[in-house]
């Protein structure tokens, strides 16, 4: 279950880059947001992150930022997987030229199954991949049993469904390929009453204002950090003046200090020049500031010396 998951987000998101590089931006990544894919291929946000990592691990996309259980940007590999190693290079040449091909309309019927990976039709016939990964087993010519690894009464009744809708693989042509799946995705499920197109429509649509909301709710608690944060600053700001206003005069200690009582938040870096010079403008030397027991000793600068000052 979880390759077939892994194969179907590789298929979308690969099929994102292709039409990047047609396009001519150059670009070789896509950036992917978990619930979005999700949304579109029928996954819950984590079972899309889970897809994503799988197909990362088997070398079927290529994470180029990003962490592992966050969203971000990807690419299709740049060398063939192990598991294609055994095929012909005119195979796979032939395979990516009809992909390519399909971009300007090109009819074959593998590559447009291929592109189809996050068509909504998918969701009806099976969110989990199944269908889309048997059919593009059979359009290969390849046992969807040993591809897929799905048993033969599951590939069976599959196959069944898929004909019943148009999708029968011994007839099938790329015309008939995406004019089924439209039909699919057009046909209204009579227990919702709602097409796939308008489930996953709806589910997109759902995913972006839940997105919206999230960064709504993170500017509202930015907004407040920084309100606190400018509150505190302010606070700060009105401390540094407190300690300078000290008593009018030091007082005389026994051993012949003159002393003076510190504020309880006094803190030298903070408060220490504007301490400093409230005492010098007073006629007093700051000679040391003694927090353990909270209080700064004095000198009392001669009047003499303050006037050659």
């Amino acid at each position: 279950m979880q390759a077939q998951r892994a194969r179907l987000a590789a298929a979308a998101i690969g099929v994102q880059v292709l039409e990047q590089l047609h396009s001519g931006n150059g670009w070789l990544g896509v950036q992917v947001s978990y619930d979005e894919l999700g949304a579109r291929l029928g996954l819950s946000d984590k079972g899309a992150a889970r897809a994503i990592q799988t197909a990362i691990e088997r070398r079927w996309l290529v994470r180029l930022s990003g962490g592992r259980g966050t969203a971000g940007r990807y690419r299709l590999p740049s060398t063939i997987p192990a598991a294609l190693a055994a095929q012909t290079d005119d195979v796979l040449c032939e395979s990516v030229e009809a992909i390519a091909q399909t971009l300007d309309g090109g009819e074959d019927a593998l590559a447009v199954l291929i592109r189809s990976a996050e068509h909504p039709a998918w969701s009806a016939l099976g969110g989990s991949g199944r269908a889309w990964g048997i059919a593009v087993a059979q359009a290969a010519g390849q046992d969807p049993t040993v591809v897929i690894g799905s048993a033969q009464r599951t590939v069976r009744s599959t196959l069944k469904a898929m004909a019943e809708v148009g999708l029968d693989h011994r007839s099938w042509t790329g015309d008939s390929v995406r004019e089924a799946l439209d039909r699919v995705a057009d046909q209204s499920d009579p227990t919702i009453g709602l097409t796939p197109r308008a489930v996953r429509a709806a589910a997109i649509r759902q995913q972006r204002e839940r997105a919206a909301a999230r960064a709504e709710e993170v500017r509202a608690f930015a907004a407040v950090r920084e309100a606190e944060r400018s509150a505190a600053r302010a606070e700060k700001g009105a401390a540094v003046q407190e300690p300078a206003q000290a008593p009018a005069e030091p007082v005389s200690h026994a051993s012949g200090e003159l002393r003076v009582d510190l504020p309880p938040n006094f803190d030298p870096s903070v408060h220490g020049p504007a301490f400093k010079a409230n005492w010098a403008g007073r006629g007093y030397t700051v000679v040391g500031v003694r927090l353990g027991h909270g209080h700064s000793v004095l000198k009392r600068v001669p009047a003499a010396a303050r006037t050659a000052a």
